[in-house]
C-alpha cells in the first residue's frame, strides 16, 4: 500500500478516536452521530482493502524462479543429445531448434521461454523412439513435460495474484475517496464546536502526518 494512503488512514483513525473520546459532546446531535457511523464503517472497509493490498507474492515469485530453472535445465539436458539425431539425418531446421543453451534460454522473458520449452518438448516427443540411442529416455521427456506444465501453472498463478492485487488497490482507492467525502461533511458539522478544546483536538487529529508504513493489525 502507498505511504500516502497509509498516512491518510492513520489520520482517519485518529479522527475517529477523537470523536469517540468526546462522545458526550456530540451524541445528542443526530447528524453527527450518523456521520461518525459512516466514518467508522468507511475505515473498516478501507482497512480490509489495505490488508489485502499488501498480499505478499514472494512465495509465488520463488516458485516461478524454481520452475523456470528446472524447465531450462531439462530442456538443455535433453535437446543437446537430441540435436545429434537431427545432424545424423541432415535435418538442419530441427538441429537449429534444438541447438539451445542455458544462457540463451535464461535471457528470454517468461512467456517466450515457456513457448520455447513447449516447442522443444513437442519435438522430443515426436522423435522419442529415435533418440533413445542418444541417451534420451521416454521418462526424461515426461519429466520435461512435467517441468513445463509446472512452469505454466506457476506463471498463471502469479498473473492471477497481480490482477487480484490490482483490483484490491482500485477498491482501496474508492474507499479512501469515500472517506474524504465523509470527513468533508464531518468537518462542516464540527465547526459548531469551534473555540472548544474538543474542536482543537479534532483539528489536530485531522492533520495528516507522514509516519511511514505502520500497518494496523487486522482485528
Amino acid at each position: 500500500m502507498r505511504t500516502l494512503d497509509e498516512n491518510f488512514l492513520n489520520m482517519g483513525h485518529s479522527t475517529l478516536d477523537t470523536m469517540n473520546n468526546n462522545k458526550p459532546s456530540w451524541e445528542g446531535i443526530p447528524r453527527i452521530v450518523t456521520q461518525v457511523g459512516y466514518l467508522n464503517t468507511g475505515l473498516k472497509a478501507a482497512d480490509t482493502f489495505s490488508v489485502e493490498s499488501t498480499t505478499d507474492t514472494t512465495g509465488t515469485t520463488k516458485d516461478r524462479k524454481n520452475a523456470r530453472t528446472e524447465a531450462i535445465r531439462l530442456a538443455v539436458k535433453l535437446a543437446k543429445p537430441a540435436s545429434v539425431y537431427a545432424l545424423d539425418n541432415n535435418d538442419m531446421d530441427m538441429n537449429q531448434q534444438l541447438s539451445i543453451s542455458k544462457g540463451s534460454l535464461s535471457r528470454l522473458p517468461h512467456r517466450y521461454l515457456l513457448n520455447t520449452v513447449k516447442a522443444i518438448y513437442e519435438i522430443l516427443s515426436l522423435i522419442a523412439d529415435k533418440i533413445v540411442d542418444m541417451g534420451v529416455k521416454p521418462e526424461d521427456i515426461e519429466a520435461l513435460k512435467t517441468a513445463v506444465d509446472t512452469y505454466e501453472i506457476v506463471l498463471a498463478k502469479l498473473r492471477d495474484k497481480k490482477v487480484e492485487k490490482k483490483t484490491v488497490n482500485e477498491q482501496l482507492d474508492d474507499a479512501i475517496s469515500d472517506l474524504r467525502g465523509i470527513l468533508y461533511v464531518l468537518d462542516s458539522l464540527m465547526k459548531y464546536f469551534d473555540g472548544t478544546q474538543f474542536y482543537s483536538e479534532y483539528k489536530n487529529a485531522r492533520i495528516i502526518l507522514d509516519l511511514g508504513i505502520r500497518h494496523r493489525n487486522k482485528e
